[in-house]
């Protein structure tokens, strides 16, 4: 009988092939980095936390320098955001950016179209399509 080996036979196995709408193909290793991103944060907050426990403000301070100094290099590791997301920070703090009303409704209107619409369509569609098919038979019962 084969013994199980759980490092081996029970990982998942991330060579896998999934649709994605750049490209048509992502490996699933891109979900392992996320992953791996989010783990690693997790460890710096857990430190963060424990920072509280120095004795002086100063070494406080040190230590909290340093976490930041972590934080930025884990960041820096891992690909972990759209350029759609810088613009939409950038439409948040839009005083500070410099964005005129034309810039600040283009900028949400491509917010809109590449972010939410297609939760939309998702959402709304099929009951819309629905109600179109059989529209008819609904307007008979009524």
């Amino acid at each position: 009988m084969k013994e199980l080996d759980l490092y081996s036979e029970a990982k998942p196995r991330y060579y896998q092939l999934i649709p994605n709408r750049e490209d048509g193909l992502i490996l699933l290793a891109l979900y392992q980095k996320y992953h791996s991103c989010a783990l690693e944060i997790g460890e710096l907050y857990n430190e963060l936390r424990l920072s509280k426990s120095h004795e002086t403000e100063e070494e406080k301070r040190v230590r909290i320098r340093e976490i930041s100094n972590e934080y930025d290099l884990v960041l820096r590791k891992y690909e972990n955001h759209e350029p759609i997301d810088r613009e939409k920070l950038m439409l948040n703090k839009y005083h500070y950016h410099g964005l005129n009303w034309f810039e600040r409704f283009m900028g949400h209107m491509k917010y809109y179209f590449f972010v939410k619409l297609k939760y939309h369509i998702l959402i709304w569609g099929p009951l819309i399509l629905f109600l179109a098919l059989n529209f008819t038979r609904i307007y008979a019962i009524i």
